[in-house]
């Protein structure tokens, strides 16, 4: 990255921190936070690599950071993204290749047609929707091979948010949904029906086939 991309990231994080906690959470400065974004990355690639995948999509990519991740290090991969926030796109813009497809649309009505992708990638999305089956629908419709989603791990992820909050090192994530592994596995088996369910840290990832 150039000195003069590196500038217009911080210009660009200056119009959307207040608005977007992704943002704050990957560039967070405590430690903790690095760490745990690091192993949730490479757990994430550890998943995605055994896919085989020559086009994936990300939906709800939100600033760029686990594209921008991927494209490093699955660089045989055709990679998209897309976000419902044209701030947050522009700032993804400006930290993946040149070659990574961008755009903003609605993740309950993706504009692609059915069976487009190898793989499609849903993190840290679902928890903030009230209604996740309309998500859950498109991100299957979409897929060739694969769904993959994250999601926080209950009750842990909640129990040390709260400490987090009251140690001024967070802010409230407005999650909506909060599953257990019980939970987490029911949601995941009622539209899919292989998959395979795993942790790292406080997030639970579900790698999930699609049959045609």
């Amino acid at each position: 990255m150039t000195c003069g991309q590196r500038k217009k990231l911080e210009r660009q994080a200056l119009e959307v921190t207040a608005r977007s906690r992704n943002l704050a959470k990957y560039t967070h400065p405590n430690t903790v936070y690095q760490w745990l974004n690091r192993q949730f990355r490479q757990a994430l690639l550890a998943l995605l690599g055994g896919c085989g995948a020559r086009t994936m999509l990300e939906v709800g990519c939100g600033e760029g950071f686990l594209l921008a991740f991927l494209a490093q290090h699955l660089p045989q991969a055709s990679l998209a993204g897309l976000d419902l926030a044209p701030d947050a796109t522009r700032y993804a813009r400006a930290q993946c290749p040149a070659a990574v497809r961008l755009l903003v649309a609605d993740g309950n009505r993706l504009p692609f047609k059915s069976s487009a992708f190898d793989v499609v990638l849903c993190s840290e999305v679902l928890e903030h929707l009230t209604d996740v089956e309309p998500a859950l629908a498109e991100l299957k419709r979409i897929s060739r091979r694969y769904v993959v989603v994250s999601v926080p791990r209950e009750p842990y992820f909640s129990f040390l948010t709260r400490l987090a909050i009251w140690l001024r090192q967070a802010e409230d994530p407005e999650h909506v949904q909060f599953w257990t592994r019980q939970d987490f596995a029911r949601l995941v088996q009622e539209h899919f029906a292989k998959a395979k369910i795993g942790t790292c840290g406080i997030y639970r990832l579900a790698l999930c086939e699609v049959l045609g």
